[in-house]
């Protein structure tokens, strides 16, 4: 949901980690950054880029939390390593960009099925809407604004890297990730396929 339609809006500033708890992730107004920082420590200034107006509510923020939880623990249970970068190449970290960056493309088709059931309106389609559409994406961290007429999803990559894909209200799409120049995401921080 679109956190200017009623409900809280989180201002820019470090919060919880949706993808990791034990850390705290910068909100820029309209979406995580690849900004981090463990808890704990005193927290350092906003990064140079922050600053937007458009924000998310906290029970999207709450819902993604519990979802990291959950996958952790699954993860952790299973005895696999919850960190798949390799420490000896970048081989890893481009599989884990690559599974994120085919999460929001599926997230993206997920949205439009979703909202040709709801007269073309997205407004108030979440992550467990999109689930419903395409099963693969029900345990991943995604997070989803939405409004009437656009959205954008996000979804975290193991590498630490966030992918967005953000559907303007005049149609227009726009591929972003964070941190720009790491991993798969480019300096430019568009992803475009």
């Amino acid at each position: 949901m679109d956190g200017t339609e009623g409900g809280t809006n989180a201002p820019p500033a470090w919060h919880d980690d949706p993808w990791d708890p034990s850390q705290l992730r910068w909100w820029d107004g309209s979406e995580w950054s690849g900004h981090t920082h463990p808890k704990g420590e005193a927290a350092p200034a906003a990064p140079a880029a922050a600053g937007s107006s458009m924000s998310l509510p906290w029970l999207v923020i709450g819902i993604a939390g519990a979802i990291v939880v959950v996958v952790l623990g699954v993860i952790l249970l299973s005895g696999s390593d919850p960190d798949p970068v390799s420490p000896t190449g970048d081989t890893d970290v481009v599989e884990s960009d690559s599974d994120a960056q085919s999460a929001a493309r599926n997230a993206q088709t997920a949205m439009e099925a979703v909202a040709t059931d709801q007269n073309g309106s997205y407004a108030g389609i979440d992550a467990a809407d999109l689930a419903t559409v395409e099963s693969s994406l029900a345990d991943l961290p995604i997070l989803v604004q939405s409004s009437k007429d656009g959205y954008t999803v996000q979804v975290g990559a193991a590498s630490g890297a966030v992918f967005s894909i953000t559907r303007a209200s005049d149609g227009a799409t726009a591929y972003g990730c964070t941190p720009p120049g790491e991993g798969s995401c480019p300096p430019s921080g568009d992803w475009a396929p």
